[in-house]
């Protein structure tokens, strides 16, 4: 039986206090053919001595321009034939690779593969909840659902798929996850497993954060529509909702 290789990446920067529990979940899932990928922006805290305790890492630390900077260069050091980003505070749910594969296989082992899966949520107040993600471009389009994968962790795809849609526009500081997801559900095989694929620790408790996170999607949305439908997108209903929604954000 071939065991395709999965190339997990992961960026961080000052994640000593996770980077460890992050790397030990790529390491339960007991698979023969991963390449783990640790972009670091050049930490301060230690993170690097950690990394530095697995050989069988592949890693770079050095100072980038952020998060999708750092996931770009991993994509770049990646040679998996399947790709999932995982961030350093994160972490997978035990056999989710074989599950990954074994849907991967069955499906044709096609160059537009995507699996999309649940999330645990473990918010900063304690609360813990799952999150379904919808496999329907309508429902992660609309701005009244934004039914998307909230975490990269839960979501493998081809990497023919990642070259075809494009690297990740560094200039984004939370919402490159969706401007790739809004490009890939165009053109990818999508697949959908009721099965956790790990937890995404949503920690940050800062308001203005959350709201920056908000706008920044919608306004990647609206650019979406604006270069896939140039003469109508402002007539577009997603396109007014966003807008609207990006208004109150600001007045807020």
């Amino acid at each position: 039986m071939k065991y395709p290789r999965i190339s997990v990446i992961t960026p961080s920067f000052n994640a000593a206090g996770t980077i460890d529990r992050a790397i030990q979940s790529v390491l339960a899932q007991k698979y023969s053919n991963v390449q783990h990928v640790i972009v670091d922006g050049g930490s301060s805290d230690g993170t690097f001595n950690i990394i530095q305790k697995y050989q069988h890492i592949k890693w770079v630390s050095e100072r980038d321009q952020g998060q999708a900077d750092a996931m770009n260069k991993g994509l770049d050091l990646a040679n998996g034939e399947l790709i999932v980003y995982l961030n350093a505070d994160d972490e997978f749910a035990p056999g989710v690779f074989d599950k990954v594969v074994s849907v991967y296989q069955s499906s044709g082992s096609s160059s537009k593969f995507m699996l999309v899966m649940d999330l645990t949520v473990r918010e900063a107040n304690g609360l813990t909840w799952t999150a379904v993600p919808s496999i329907k471009f309508e429902d992660i389009a609309d701005p009244a659902k934004m039914l998307f994968p909230y975490n990269p962790l839960s979501y493998f795809y081809h990497r023919k798929l990642q070259e075809t849609v494009g690297k990740f526009p560094v200039e984004l500081k939370f919402a490159m996850d969706y401007w790739f997801l809004l490009r890939a559900y165009k053109q990818a095989e999508i697949h959908y497993e009721s099965l956790v694929a790990g937890t995404f620790y949503n920690f940050s408790n800062k308001t203005s954060d959350k709201k920056s996170s908000d706008a920044e999607c919608l306004k990647v949305l609206i650019a979406y529509y604006k270069k896939a439908l140039p003469i109508v997108f402002m007539l577009h209903p997603n396109v007014i909702r966003a807008k609207r929604m990006v208004a109150q954000f600001t007045k807020q």
